[in-house]
């Protein structure tokens, strides 16, 4: 507690109260939440033009079918990533050489400069790039 020099009372240290009393933090009162809207200015946010409602409608169903679908496209990719480790071919590698494929040719190639400049920077070995 840090008391003033000069009056022997105990002084705020980091914004924190003190009672001169006996010298203690006093508690902070708490904040109240502001009062809630009245019912009545409740149901006029939620009153909306039928225009708008179908429009939420039509939103909400596309969404729904754009989620369907995808839930089907990744079932598909789940049978096809089972179908290339049957082969026995290494998924991890698949999905790395459908990122590097995915990325323009210039930004992959300083990807893989600074890929190496690190690796020879660590005492990694770096392989040549053999260009095909």
């Amino acid at each position: 507690m840090l008391m003033d020099l000069d009056e022997k009372q105990p002084v705020a240290a980091a914004g924190i109260t003190i009672n001169a009393e006996d010298g203690k933090p006093l508690k902070r009162a708490k904040k109240r939440a502001p009062a809630a809207q009245q019912p009545a200015e409740q149901a006029k946010d939620v009153i909306k033009p039928a225009a708008t409602n179908k429009q939420l409608i039509a939103f909400v169903e596309r969404i729904e079918r754009v989620e369907e679908e995808r839930a089907e496209l990744a079932g598909d990719l789940k049978e096809i990533y089972a179908e290339v480790k049957g082969c026995g071919f290494d998924t991890r590698i698949v999905r790395k050489l459908i990122s590097l494929r995915r990325q323009d040719e210039a930004e992959r190639l300083e990807a893989e400069q600074l890929l190496a400049t690190y690796m020879r920077a660590v005492g990694m070995a770096v392989q040549i790039d053999m260009g095909f």
